[in-house]
C-alpha cells in the first residue's frame, strides 16, 4: 500500500497545538492591532476618519488572510491518500468530524480531529487497511495548479457506493508529491472526453465585471449629491450591482477551482 500524508504528521502529530495556537495568535494579534490603531488615531492631529478607514480595511485583511492560510494548512494536514491494487483513495479526516458550537466547540473539533488523524495513521501504517473516511477517486476531471495547492475536481464513490462530484483543495507538501500527481494527472487523462468543452466561464465573469461597473457608475451619478439622474434609481442600482457583484464573485470561484 503506498501512502502520502503531510511531513507535519509524519512523525509526532502537533495538530491541536499547531491549530489552536495559530488561532490564539490570530486573535491576539488582531486586538494588539486594534490597541495600537487606537493609540495611533487619539495621537493623529487630522483626517482621523481616513485613517481609522484605512486601518480598519488593513487589519480586516489581514486578519482574513492569516485565517485563509490557517485553514489551508488545516486542510492539507487532515487529508491524506493511499493507494492499494490500482485503487485510488482519499481521506478527509476533519470531514467527518462532528460540529460543536462556539470556540470550546471548535477547540474540541481540533482535539477530535488530531485524535482520528493519530487513528488512520494506525490504520494505513500498521494495519494496512483502508479506512472509513476513504472514497474511492474513480475519475479526475481537473487538476488545476495554483502557487501552494491544486483544485482537484473528482468523482468519488464512498463505501455505500454513491458516486458524487466533489472538489478538493489539495495543498502542496506531501512526500513523495509529484508521484501523486502524476497518478491523478494520468486518471484525469484516462477519462478526458475527446472533444473538449469550451471555457466559457471568462467570457461570464467579463460581462459580469461590465455590468458592476456599469452599475456602480449608475449607482455614483445617481446619488443625491450628484444627482445626474433621479435619487429614486439609486437604491434599485446600489441592489443591481450588490447582486452583479455575488455572481461574478462567484464565477470567479468557481473557474478558480476549475469547476
Amino acid at each position: 500500500m503506498k501512502i502520502w500524508m503531510p511531513p507535519q504528521i509524519k512523525e509526532k502529530n502537533h495538530y491541536s497545538i499547531e491549530i489552536i495556537g495559530g488561532i490564539a495568535g490570530i486573535v491576539l494579534l488582531a486586538l494588539l492591532l486594534v490597541i495600537g490603531s487606537s493609540f495611533l488615531m487619539i495621537y493623529s492631529s487630522e483626517s482621523k476618519e481616513i485613517v481609522a478607514l484605512l486601518l480598519c480595511l488593513f487589519i480586516t485583511i489581514f486578519i482574513i488572510w492569516l485565517a485563509v492560510k490557517l485553514g489551508r494548512r488545516s486542510k492539507r494536514n487532515t487529508t491524506l491518500f493511499c493507494m492499494e491494487q490500482e485503487h485510488l483513495y482519499i481521506i478527509d479526516v476533519s470531514k467527518y468530524i462532528s460540529y460543536h458550537k462556539g470556540l470550546f466547540g471548535h477547540a474540541e473539533m481540533v482535539r477530535e480531529t488530531a485524535r482520528r488523524l493519530e487513528e488512520v495513521k494506525k490504520e494505513l501504517e500498521r494495519d494496512k487497511q483502508i479506512p472509513a473516511e476513504a472514497a474511492e477517486i474513480i475519475q479526475v476531471d481537473n487538476l488545476r495548479e495554483h502557487p501552494n495547492y491544486y483544485s482537484l475536481v473528482c468523482k468519488i464513490k464512498n463505501k455505500e457506493d454513491q458516486i458524487y462530484r466533489w472538489t478538493y483543495l489539495m495543498m502542496k507538501g506531501y512526500e513523495n508529491e509529484e508521484e501523486l500527481r502524476m497518478i491523478l494527472e494520468r486518471k484525469r487523462l484516462a477519462y478526458r472526453s475527446v472533444e473538449i468543452k469550451e471555457e466559457r466561464k471568462p467570457f461570464y465573469i467579463f460581462i459580469s465585471a461590465f455590468l458592476f461597473i456599469l452599475f456602480v457608475l449608475l449607482c455614483v451619478v445617481s446619488h443625491p449629491s450628484i444627482h445626474l439622474l433621479s435619487d429614486n434609481l439609486y437604491f434599485p442600482f446600489l441592489g443591481l450591482s450588490f447582486l452583479i457583484f455575488c455572481i461574478m464573485l462567484y464565477l470567479l470561484l468557481k473557474w478558480r477551482r476549475g469547476e
